[in-house]
């Protein structure tokens, strides 16, 4: 009881001295479509739903959240993860589910505070998963880096207008893979846009169509429980 009491107390201060994006009671609709090595091109929406609540893997660091698709229960806790949302940095578990496994294998989004062009840092990802068809073992440790390159201005469907982004860069420089991935942060959107290019060749691109909270916008979807 102790011990829970303390993680919930702990688990409030965080969310106080958060920036406020991912770690409240909201979800984010991306437009995505993902180009495999051959030029195929799939296209859907995929939903993050942030449920404003500790995670229960981690919860003393990390958010409740849940990547799904349109024809999914938006509620449902089958592909349930984490993001950690704090006064120093911003981390989001990208969707790996299916289709979107091999993002396992690329870094994920990432900002660190206070933001600024030319800013670097390394994160210590630990142990990818195995793959086989990569010759990827349990025991491959992996960095991810990261730079703020620049500053641009992004067109936001949420805004109908361009709205200033810091495009971050990020690289896994391994022997058994080197992969990239962008984004574009927004201080009050979050991530507007991001671009995985994967181990396999393909590529991912996520762009934020639309933002909802969940008192507001609850008659949009029919499966939401409150």
């Amino acid at each position: 009881m102790k011990i829970c009491i303390i993680n919930i107390l702990f688990f409030v201060m965080l969310m106080s001295a958060s920036a406020q994006i991912y770690n409240q009671k909201k979800i984010y609709q991306f437009e995505v479509a993902k180009t495999d090595a051959f030029g195929s091109i799939q296209q859907e929406d995929l939903f993050l739903v942030c449920h404003g609540k500790a995670w229960k893997l981690d919860p003393r660091n990390q958010f409740l959240a849940v990547w799904c698709s349109s024809n999914m229960d938006k509620f449902g806790l089958n592909y349930q993860t984490g993001i950690i949302e704090n006064e120093n940095r911003i981390w989001l578990h990208p969707p790996r589910n299916d289709q979107y496994m091999i993002h396992e294998y690329s870094p994920f989004p990432e900002i660190r505070f206070p933001l600024a062009v030319g800013n670097k840092w390394e994160t210590d990802f630990g142990c990818v998963w195995e793959n086989r068809q990569f010759k990827i073992t349990a025991n491959d440790k992996v960095f991810h880096l990261y730079e703020v390159v620049s500053i641009e201005k992004v067109y936001s469907d949420l805004k109908q207008s361009e709205i200033d982004c810091y495009k971050i860069v990020g690289t896994i420089n391994h022997p058994k893979i080197k992969t990239k991935w962008i984004g574009w942060f927004n201080s009050e959107l979050g991530f507007v846009k991001m671009t995985f290019y994967n181990l396999d060749h393909s590529i991912t691109e996520m762009c934020l169509k639309d933002s909802y909270n969940w008192e507001e916008h609850k008659n949009n979807f029919l499966e939401f429980k409150l």
